[in-house]
């Protein structure tokens, strides 16, 4: 979605989803059957200050 005025196009995001570490990060990454509910956030998270 883009903001008042502005012409939204995924098309922008192409760089993004063809660049090889991008890529490779996204085949290292597993699939879940679980919903965000069934997550526990605070076991995963990580505290930044």
């Amino acid at each position: 979605m883009g903001y008042r005025g502005e012409r939204a196009s995924k098309i922008n995001h192409q760089h993004i989803v063809e660049d090889e570490k991008v890529k490779a990060y996204l085949a290292r990454c597993g699939e879940t059957d679980k919903t965000p509910l069934d997550i526990d956030f605070k076991s995963i998270a990580t505290k930044l200050s």
